[in-house]
């Protein structure tokens, strides 16, 4: 939508923020393992794949890239530089990953993988709408990154996060898919 105003936006930043944090542990955990299962049964053996890693209440993403590794995928994490530029590097199992400025596990910036490289995106938000709007955290570091590739890309996020509208602005870009404990596509 090309009319949403900023306040919009942090207003339904806020509200799903807390709807997130409110779902006991417990739940977010079961739930999480179920999406995770989900995700991964739409990648094909040998894919190169970009994953987050989970941070706060987001859906826990470990049991994804686990089954990843299963399959032969390269997998990647986010990397956000200090000027805001957004790459995916390539991790391994047992890689140590270092915190970054925000407190998220970081891979090594000696492995980061041109965007073509890429073969499927999962992308975090806070909320996700049914036309594939995506509100994310508002620094836009995966709309810049997103706007580079060509690749499918699903959001990841709890049933509680589907909204009827995300408040999509004309710069966000859109995902193909959301995946929740409930629903796959």
């Amino acid at each position: 939508m090309k009319g949403v105003s900023p306040m919009d936006k942090r207003a339904l930043r806020r509200f799903m923020r807390a709807l997130r944090d409110a779902i006991p542990e417990q739940e977010r955990a079961r739930a999480s393992l179920v999406i995770c299962e989900r995700a991964a049964s739409l990648v094909a053996p040998g894919t190169t794949v970009l994953v987050y890693a989970a941070f706060r209440s987001e859906v826990d993403t470990r049991a994804l890239i686990e089954a990843l590794w299963r399959k032969g995928c390269r997998v990647c994490l986010p990397l956000v530089g200090e000027d805001g530029h957004m790459e995916a590097a390539q991790i391994r199992p047992g890689e140590a990953l270092v915190r970054d400025r925000y407190g998220i596990p970081s891979p090594d910036p000696a492995h980061v993988l041109p965007p073509e490289a890429l073969d499927v995106i999962f992308t975090p938000g806070l909320a996700f709408d049914a036309r594939g709007g995506r509100l994310g955290y508002g620094a836009g570091y995966y709309d810049r990154y997103l706007s580079r590739t060509c690749c499918p890309r699903y959001g990841l996020v709890f049933a509680a996060q589907l909204v009827e509208d995300a408040c999509a602005s004309t710069w966000d870009q859109p995902v193909d898919g959301v995946i929740t404990e409930r629903s796959q596509g």
